[in-house]
């Protein structure tokens, strides 16, 4: 992150960054699209490397783009921010079924808002993006860690825990950047 000649080689190969970002996503479209590969030993332990690998490298990348302390005050803010909503989902008596439905019309309405996010100002649209997005994400968390605690028999079964942890990890890494977003201020 401090490193100006680490910064430097991401800017002047960009292209390193898209190649992570394609190594997360096939091996997270590869374990939700093919659920058996979810269940089966060595494959999903390899689609979960590839995911991580390529999601942490995508992530060490944008990072290194932002002052080390705008770095530190997200990831303690995203840490905060998620152990508030692990210990309110594995605490709460309250029915989660709603939730996901909900949680899909804001990704919708947020998907909506980029497409009308060029006929308002800038700046105050993309903030508002930027913690409208925070907000979706972080249902998307409580959605995955119900999922993981499995109430009343609709959580993900013992044998998907590989493709439980990559969802909530790739929850976790978007809420991050988001917060990234918001810390910077743009």
């Amino acid at each position: 992150m401090a490193s100006s000649s680490y910064r430097e080689f991401n800017k002047n190969n960009w292209w390193i960054m898209i190649i992570w970002g394609i190594i997360g996503v096939i091996g997270y479209g590869v374990l939700m699209a093919c659920p058996s590969t979810g269940k089966v030993s060595p494959y999903n332990w390899i689609l979960f490397g590839t995911t991580t690998f390529g999601f942490s490298m995508l992530l060490s990348a944008i990072c290194s783009f932002f002052e080390p302390m705008i770095v530190f005050i997200a990831i303690v803010s995203c840490g905060i921010v998620v152990l508030a909503i692990t210990v309110y989902a594995l605490t709460a008596k309250i029915d989660f079924s709603m939730v996901a439905g909900i949680a899909i019309v804001f990704l919708v309405s947020l998907i909506l808002f980029i497409i009308a996010i060029c006929t308002f100002d800038y700046k105050t649209s993309v903030m508002f993006y930027t913690y409208a997005s925070i907000l979706v994400f972080g249902i998307y968390i409580l959605i995955d860690i119900i999922a993981i605690r499995g109430d009343k028999g609709r959580g993900i079964g013992l044998d998907y825990y590989v493709a439980a942890a990559v969802m909530l990890y790739v929850d976790i890494v978007i809420l991050f950047i988001y917060i990234l977003r918001a810390v910077k201020g743009n």
